[in-house]
This record gives structure tokens, sequence and C-alpha cells, in this order.
């Protein structure tokens, strides 16, 4: 009685880790095929923005949120305001 209920047991076991690796694959082959039809997608995230440099506290900034005065860039308004 007891070897009927560990092979049950073992074969639950072995069943629901064949179902999870066979979503897991089915899962990756989705998002290859994503990849497949948009190829630009995942470059396009990891294109690198340009760095400048605040004329004030030498801290780099992007440059879409740069401040522009006077042809520099500052980090913030408070360091674009003239002293």
């Amino acid at each position: 009685m007891r070897a009927i209920f560990w092979l049950v047991l073992l074969l639950l076991i072995g069943f629901a880790v064949r179902k999870k690796i066979r979503n897991r694959a089915q899962s990756l082959e989705r998002e290859a095929r994503r990849t497949e039809a948009n190829p630009m997608r995942d470059m396009n995230a990891a294109t690198p923005e340009a760095m400048v440099c605040c004329a004030k506290c030498q801290t780099y900034v992007p440059i879409s949120e740069a401040i522009v005065r006077e042809q520099q860039y500052y980090c913030c308004a408070a360091h674009a305001t003239p002293t």
C-alpha cells in the first residue's frame, strides 16, 4: 500500500514538473515570435542618450533634461539663474 502511495505521488510530481517546463517553453516561444516581429523593439529601449555637463556643479545630466541658457547646459533651474 505504501509503495502505491509513493508511486502515485512521484507520478503527480512528474506531471506537475512536466507541465511547468512545457508552459515555460511556450512562453519563451511566444516571446521569440514577438521579438522576431519587431527586432528593433529591444534595441530602441537600450539606445543611450547624450549626456551634458552642468556649467555650475559639473554634474552630468541627459540632454533631454538639461536646461540651456546662453549656450551652456545646467542640471536645474536654480543653477541656470544668474547670480
